[in-house]
C-alpha cells in the first residue's frame, strides 16, 4: 500500500534549514528524492482508492439526487442547497438555511428563513457551518464536524469500508457499527441530512424517525419513477 505524502510537516522541517545551517544539517534534493522513493510517497491522496468514475451510472444517479429537492421532506431543499460546487462545496453562509426558506431556489447570501409573521413555527438555521463536500472520498476516519459518522477501523484509503464497520447516530453505542450505515463514510453520511428537520427533513415530519423518513422519501422517489414510466408507455 502506498503512503500518502503529508506535505505540510515535511515542508516546515525543510524550511527550518536556513542559510545558517551546516551542510550536514541540510537535506539536498538527492537525499529528499531517496526518502520519497523509499517511503513510496506519492503526493496524491487518491492513490489506491476505489473511487467511482463520475460517468458511471451510480455516480450519475447520485448527482441527480444531490440536485433534487425530492429528498427534502417538504421538497424545499436539496443536498446542493448547502453544498454547491460553485460555492466551494458549501453555501457561503455562516449558518446554513436548509428547510423553510423564504426563497427556496436561492442559494448563498440572501437565503433566509420564512419570517415569523408568515411562519410563527419556523425553525432556526442549521446550527453548524456547512462543510465542503469536496474530496469527501479521501477521508478515512470521520465525517461531520463532530465526527458522529466514524470508521471504527480507520484504515488508510478505505473511506470507512473496512470490516469493523461505521458508527453513526443510529448506532446502539459509540463502539458499535450501524448495520445500515452503508459501504463507506460518504454513503453513511448521506443518510443523515434527510433526517435533520433544519437541513432537509422539515418540521412537518417531526413524527417520523430517522428510518421512517428515509423510507418515506424512498417511497416518494419510487412513485415518481413509476409515474415517469407510465408516461413513457402512453
Amino acid at each position: 500500500m502506498k503512503k500518502i505524502l503529508l506535505a505540510a510537516p515535511l515542508t516546515l522541517s525543510l524550511m527550518a534549514c536556513d542559510d545558517n545551517s551546516t551542510p550536514s544539517e541540510k537535506i539536498n534534493d538527492t537525499v529528499l528524492r531517496e526518502i520519497i522513493e523509499n517511503q513510496e510517497l506519492t503526493g496524491d491522496p487518491s492513490t489506491g482508492r476505489n473511487i467511482p468514475d463520475i460517468v458511471s451510472p451510480v455516480a450519475q444517479l447520485g448527482m441527480d439526487l444531490f440536485y433534487s429537492k425530492s429528498l427534502g421532506g417538504d421538497q424545499d431543499s436539496a443536498c446542493v442547497t448547502c453544498h454547491h460546487p460553485v460555492l466551494g462545496g458549501g453555501d457561503n453562509l455562516s449558518l446554513p438555511i436548509g428547510t423553510e426558506s423564504d426563497s427556496p431556489d436561492l442559494l448563498g447570501v440572501g437565503r433566509n428563513n420564512l419570517t415569523a409573521e408568515n411562519n410563527p413555527e419556523g425553525g432556526p438555521p442549521v446550527p453548524r457551518n456547512a462543510p465542503t463536500t469536496f474530496n469527501t472520498a479521501l477521508w478515512d476516519q470521520v465525517l461531520f464536524h463532530d465526527g458522529r459518522v466514524e470508521s471504527l477501523d480507520k484504515l488508510v484509503t478505505k473511506n470507512g469500508s473496512g470490516s469493523a464497520g461505521i458508527r453513526t447516530p443510529n448506532s446502539t453505542d459509540i463502539n458499535t457499527a450501524d448495520p445500515l450505515a452503508g459501504r463507506n463514510l460518504v454513503h453513511a453520511q448521506a443518510r443523515f441530512p434527510v433526517t435533520s428537520r433544519e437541513e432537509m427533513k422539515g418540521f412537518a415530519h417531526d413524527a417520523y424517525s430517522d428510518q421512517q423518513i428515509r423510507e418515506f422519501l424512498a417511497g416518494r422517489l419510487g412513485a415518481m419513477v413509476m409515474l415517469v414510466q407510465q408516461m413513457m408507455i402512453h
